[in-house]
């Protein structure tokens, strides 16, 4: 029987962190970071006796964020008192590490017959648990640097433990048992008697997710639609720019459908296997996610029947189409938000949103839910049944015109219930259509098996832009990154993690590199040979910048 030393059972889910900031005449200091979905009204600072300096005590879960203090509501400044760090968009941010409370009060060391049992996480779920190929995985984190070795115990058998990766607090060991296994503990050891954590039992959840086999196969070419190329100037709008001329937020260069199927040779003999579009329905952005009708194309792209020459040109040369699906928000234009605006309370579309306030206006603050606080991008309630199978109905059109699979936006501020009506759809429409979020971190809720496939890899990109591009980490650190992320999934969730160095949303990879092709190549070696799906930001093959 398994006999515990040293047990420090605290509840270190949360951590306190003090916050402070000097500004003198400042009227309002709040603190957004990764800890609060960078909400800025989310934790107000208070100002102290001294009428200069703003603190806020948080609780935050342990980890490594970054942050700014938002001063008067709309002035985002760095903490001066920490050394700045890239934020992945061009821009500068402070960072801190939170510890769990019981890492200060117990040192970690090995092989001093103390453990920091509080510290140990195991749960019945994937990634913990996972039924691979090859048999049981089981997996398991420890505190850093504080055990010495492990065992997995079925049994009377001892199954030893492997360290794969580690990150700034915790250590991952992994080992595999043999299918069937029913139940098993746990043993860690550190210079004494072995500590004993379980029994644990194997069971559905850790059935693996099935994933579509080309997903993790392919090579992904994300093109932004209308800066790829202008197949069809009769459908340009009418102030379309030159195609050399400067970018903006708000204008337009012509690129269009019949300008992407002009390129598949191109793009084919390039190697490309998939192509994921940003937002291609009606639109009144260039960028395509102010959705004012998901039935059709946007005119400036072309027609529903282009889209359909598109994906049969694409499919002739063994080519997958990804299409992006916003469906948190819609835009203003769209018909159930103008209904709700014209008609205010007596609209049959105002529970198709969420509205604070009437009456209901496009003009000032928003008085309803919308991205982020863009009145341009109310948030839709995908919670309604209507409103669900409304979009769910247009999904399968497309799906049935031969989308093979679906890019999906703001996904971790959609209801999870949706998402898994989505999945039973595409699925139902065709057994191989994939599903990619849109999720910036750690996203195993959404990686179970019931909704999502892959997601956005950007701590992949993270990764390669610390070691790489601004060689602020080792690389020791630089591996542990990687390791760490392909650990926090199932093994063949990790297999089709869509790994991106660039997107719509970043500043371009040799823009970071500052010009240096050396460091683009490094980089680019890494993306095609880590386990995963390498997606190519259109252009970047090419050397573009900005």
């Amino acid at each position: 029987m398994l006999r515990i030393f040293t047990v420090v059972a605290m509840n270190e889910d949360l951590a306190s962190h003090v916050f402070e900031f000097t500004r003198p005449g400042a009227k309002s200091v709040s603190v957004a970071g990764g800890f609060n979905g960078w909400n800025k009204d989310k934790d107000p600072m208070k100002l102290g006796p001294d009428g200069r300096t703003w603190r806020a005590s948080i609780a935050i879960k342990p980890g490594r964020y970054q942050y700014k203090f938002v001063v008067n509501g709309n002035d985002w400044v760095i903490d001066p008192t920490v050394t700045a760090v890239p934020d992945g968009s061009g821009n500068p941010n402070s960072e801190i590490l939170v510890e769990p409370v019981d890492y200060g009060r117990l040192p970690g060391q090995l092989n001093d017959g103390v453990v920091t049992a509080s510290a140990f996480r195991h749960e019945t779920v994937k990634p913990f648990q996972v039924k691979a190929k090859d048999g049981v995985r089981v997996l398991f984190r420890v505190r850093r640097g504080d055990v010495a070795n492990a065992d997995v115990v079925v049994g009377k058998k001892h199954v030893e433990a492997r360290k794969v990766t580690r990150d700034d607090l915790t250590e991952t060991f992994t080992a595999t048992l043999p299918h069937g296994t029913g139940s098993y503990s746990i043993e860690l050891k550190d210079g004494g008697k072995p500590i004993g954590f379980g029994p644990f039992s194997v069971g559905a959840k850790a059935d693996p997710v099935s994933v579509p086999a080309w997903a993790s196969h392919t090579v992904i070419y994300h093109i932004f639609p209308d800066r790829f190329a202008n197949g069809d100037p009769s459908n340009d709008s009418k102030d379309v720019q030159q195609w050399n001329g400067k970018p903006s937020f708000r204008n337009f260069f012509g690129g269009d459908l019949k300008g992407i199927q002009d390129k598949l040779d191109y793009l084919h003999d390039l190697g490309v296997e998939t192509v994921y579009l940003n937002p291609v329905f009606v639109s009144s952005s260039n960028h395509g996610y102010e959705t004012s009708d998901y039935s059709s194309i946007e005119p400036r792209f072309g027609s529903n029947d282009d889209f359909t020459r598109l994906t049969k040109a694409m499919h002739d040369r063994n080519m997958k189409i990804v299409l992006d699906g916003v469906f948190n928000h819609s835009g203003t234009q769209f018909f159930a938000f103008a209904d709700l605006v014209k008609n205010q309370e007596a609209s049959a579309y105002r529970d198709w949103y969420t509205v604070h306030k009437w009456p209901v206006s496009t003009e000032g603050k928003p008085t309803y839910e919308a991205w982020f606080g863009f009145g341009r991008l109310p948030k839709l309630n995908v919670s309604n049944p209507p409103v669900s199978s409304y979009l769910l109905k247009e999904i399968s059109v497309w799906n049935k015109r031969g989308v093979d699979g679906w890019r999906l936006d703001a996904a971790n501020e959609v209801d999870p219930q949706f998402w898994r009506q989505f999945r039973d759809q595409i699925r139902k429409d065709n057994p191989n259509a994939w599903s990619c979020g849109e999720i910036w971190t750690d996203s195993n809720e959404w990686l179970q098996g019931d909704m999502f496939d892959s997601v956005m890899n950007y701590p992949f990109r993270e990764a390669l832009l610390r070691f790489i591009a601004h060689g602020i980490t080792k690389p020791s650190e630089f591996l542990d990154h990687l390791t760490s992320n392909y650990y926090l999934y199932s093994p063949e969730v990790s297999d089709n993690l869509y790994n991106l160095i660039g997107s719509h949303d970043t500043p371009r990879f040799k823009t970071f590199a500052k010009g240096d092709e050396k460091l683009c190549a490094m980089a680019a070696a890494v993306q095609f040979t880590w386990p995963g799906t390498p997606a190519v930001y259109y252009g970047d093959e090419l050397g573009m910048e900005g």
